[in-house]
């Protein structure tokens, strides 16, 4: 058996033995793992805005509140 993060939370150290379960990264916020998408909102993926890693809505998906905080992923 294997403790794994509640829904909302992300393990902090990717699978990788002692992280701690962190709360899900929101939209347009930065995030640490390019390509990664454990850590952010679901529907998300971390990638790259030229200058820093954000949490952006994965293809197929639109920011429900535009770039504004607290968005969701929408088909």
């Amino acid at each position: 058996l294997k403790c794994t993060c509640n829904s909302g939370y992300y393990d902090d150290n990717f699978s990788v033995t002692g992280g701690q379960c962190a709360a899900e990264i929101a939209l347009s916020e930065k995030c640490t793992q390019e390509n990664d998408l454990a850590e952010c909102v679901p529907n998300a993926v971390c990638l790259s805005d030229g200058s820093e890693l954000k949490c952006t809505c994965s293809n197929g998906y639109y920011d429900s509140n535009f770039a504004d905080s607290a968005g969701t992923c929408t088909p």
